[in-house]
């Protein structure tokens, strides 16, 4: 069956408000103009909300069977449900207010119609703050563990939204060592090369009270990218990829410092080049269909993962770039 729906827009009212007459077959629903079409959806068909008596078709004027309809309503855990709603908040990492939509809600009573008779619905306020205070008992708890243990851990930080200059590295950590009580702990700092670490380090041996420079480890696995890196692509390749890219059209001068880089970033950059641009893929792929009757186009690695750096060289020398 087919309903058939008639709206209407009255003027406005001294309030400044205006009102949309809805009319069905079965009625008429006046909704204010101001969230209206929420108004409007809330007066649609819905599925019944159902307590238990009538979801059992019990009769509540017999006392066995309102016994039945309470022990029903009794073994529904209130706790349990609210629990495992908030798991499902933290763990799929959802807006604390998705406990409150309205679709939601339904399926819950649907399912348990205990949910609506116990109230076991909880706001947005109420996830956050039982969130906050599982925070509070389970940090309780990681601060006992620190205290006693022996072993060597690594803790993880935060994302660091501000801007990452050595001073605001430097209070981020000290404040969390300090909100886990472990300022005594720290043993050595590793870091890679840049110079707001060398900042963050002496900021934080200064608060701790140590020698940087004794304490400081640099990161071997940081140290030996940058020298790879240099060996393959040249001294500043970031920079001159950099320059590369800003520009579709190398001129002589750039040409020049183009061909300085070694063999492997002469490819690299020959391989970025093209990809900058159709017409050069187009035309690289016509050469290959010409004199190799198939088409590969050369892989480009954005990052330096040494996997995709051998890939780029076995291509090259198969198309004797």
């Amino acid at each position: 069956m087919v309903s058939t729906f008639n709206l209407a827009i009255l003027p406005r009212k001294e309030n400044g408000t205006s009102r949309i007459i809805c009319s069905k077959s079965t009625g008429l629903s006046i909704c204010p103009g101001r969230g209206g079409a929420r108004s409007w959806e809330r007066n649609q068909d819905k599925t019944p909300s159902k307590n238990i008596v009538e979801m059992l078709n019990l009769n509540a004027s017999d006392p066995k069977e309102q016994g039945i309809a309470n022990a029903l309503i009794q073994r529904f855990d209130k706790d349990h449900f609210q629990r495992l709603l908030l798991e499902w908040v933290v763990d799929a990492n959802v807006s604390f207010r998705q406990p409150e939509h309205c679709r939601l809600r339904h399926i819950f009573e649907y399912l348990n119609p205990s949910v609506a008779v116990t109230n076991a619905h909880i706001s947005h306020d109420t996830v956050r703050k039982r969130i906050v205070d599982l925070y509070t008992r389970y940090k309780t708890c990681v601060i006992d563990n620190l205290k006693s243990t022996r072993a060597k851990f690594t803790l993880r930080m935060p994302e660091l939204k501000i801007s990452h200059s050595g001073e605001n590295i430097a209070a981020q950590i000290l404040e969390i060592l300090e909100s886990y009580e472990i300022l005594d702990k720290v043993g050595y700092i590793t870091l890679d090369n840049a110079g707001n670490m060398d900042t963050a380090t002496e900021e934080i041996a200064e608060a701790l009270g140590f020698d940087p420079k004794k304490r400081r480890v640099r990161c071997f696995g940081h140290v030996l990218n940058l020298v790879v890196k240099a060996l393959l692509f040249g001294h500043k390749a970031d920079a001159f990829e950099a320059e590369i890219n800003g520009e579709p059209v190398l001129d002589a001068v750039q040409h020049e410092i183009w061909r300085k880089k070694g063999p492997v970033g002469k490819l690299h950059n020959l391989v970025n080049w093209i990809h900058q641009s159709d017409k050069l893929t187009y035309r690289l792929r016509a050469l290959q269909e010409e004199s190799f009757h198939s088409r590969t186009t050369p892989r480009f690695e954005r990052r330096t993962l040494w996997t995709l750096s051998l890939i780029t060289l076995l291509v090259g020398f198969r198309l004797f770039i």
